[in-house]
């Protein structure tokens, strides 16, 4: 992967289980830490078929793969610009040659 194409800063938001104080679960997100991606919004529209679901895919990142990225499962979030990304389908590590880590993304519309 060459550096160039990792032009944007994105903060990985790592899921991490937690209870209200009547045991109702909660979701909560920590910074991981920020690392350079490349961030492309998708031409047309893609659909990946979860759990009967379906979601549409709008931005596509690619991370350098490392001991971070590698961690990243389909609980955790992006933030880029200032806007969370919720991850649609497990991580991709394309070629399986651990230099890069794909993510397919929608923008987390939901009001909080």
């Amino acid at each position: 992967m060459r550096a160039g194409k990792l032009n944007k800063q994105v903060t990985i938001l790592k899921y991490t289980p937690a209870t209200n104080p009547h045991s109702e679960p909660l979701e909560t997100f920590t910074a991981a830490g920020v690392r350079w991606a490349s961030v492309a919004p998708l031409n047309g529209r893609e659909y990946w078929q979860a759990s009967g679901e379906n979601s549409e895919v709008t931005t596509r990142i690619r991370l350098r793969y490392d001991c971070l990225t590698s961690a990243i499962t389909a609980q955790d979030r992006i933030r880029y610009e200032g806007k969370e990304q919720l991850i649609v389908s497990p991580p991709i590590d394309p070629d399986e040659k651990h230099r890069e880590i794909v993510l397919m993304c929608k923008l987390n519309d939901r009001i909080i």
